[in-house]
């Protein structure tokens, strides 16, 4: 019988650029079956989804605060969507199994997480408004050299995108 999946969520925020962050989210499964979901997958899960969803609540403040540059960010949004669609796709896979196992929504999990990278990405703002925008602007430049923030996922979470990938 599996056991509670996620038993709580807890947002780790790390600041990695002035400006930008990474939200982290530790996942504290119960017991689970092996042919399921593991620990370290669900974990994995939790941390690249509270990375992307933190990149994506940033380029959306960008994309509210910087009017004149607007189409840039909703460009730059557009393109990492893609380049994270099918790793997105097995991490909502992961997510569903585990909300299953638990008995909870998805859509409760995934707004928990959106809700809190939103509050962050507004935070960020609010303490240094200059700074930035500033980070904002340079979003352009880290994104085509995948740098910072829009380092390849792959390189930045090697583990944790292997562990996905071969979910299943």
């Amino acid at each position: 019988m599996l056991k509670s999946v996620f038993t709580a969520m807890v947002l780790a925020i790390s600041v990695i650029l002035p400006g930008f962050i990474v939200i982290a989210a530790s996942v504290f499964p119960g017991s689970l079956r092996a042919t399921e979901l593991t620990r370290g997958t669900a974990h994995d899960a939790g941390v690249l989804y509270a990375y992307i969803l933190g990149n994506a609540a940033i380029l959306n403040k960008c994309s509210n605060i910087d009017m004149a540059n607007e189409p840039i960010y909703e460009g730059v949004s557009l393109d990492y969507i893609k380049e994270n669609a099918s790793l997105m796709n097995k991490i909502t896979n992961i997510f569903m199994a585990a909300a299953a196992a638990e008995g909870r929504d998805i859509n409760s999990i995934v707004k928990e997480v959106r809700d809190r990278a939103v509050a962050i990405a507004q935070q960020l703002h609010d303490e240094n408004p200059n700074a930035f925008l500033a980070t904002c602007r340079n979003i352009p430049k880290m994104f085509s050299e995948h740098a910072g923030p829009f380092m390849h996922l792959r390189d930045r979470y090697p583990a944790e995108v292997q562990d996905i990938e071969n979910w299943r």
